[in-house]
């Protein structure tokens, strides 16, 4: 019997990679919108 985790790690391992290039694309953004945040908090 195949466990469930085993499943799932078959059916999803190609996520993690999709998942890590949208975070690259969006990283750049998201740090400029974090330091504006902080410059407007200090």
């Amino acid at each position: 019997m195949v466990s469930p985790w085993a499943n799932w790690e078959a059916t999803h391992s190609g996520d993690h990679d999709h998942l890590l290039g949208t975070a690259e694309q969006y990283r750049a953004p998201i740090e400029d919108f974090t330091e504006r945040i902080i410059a407007k908090l200090t």
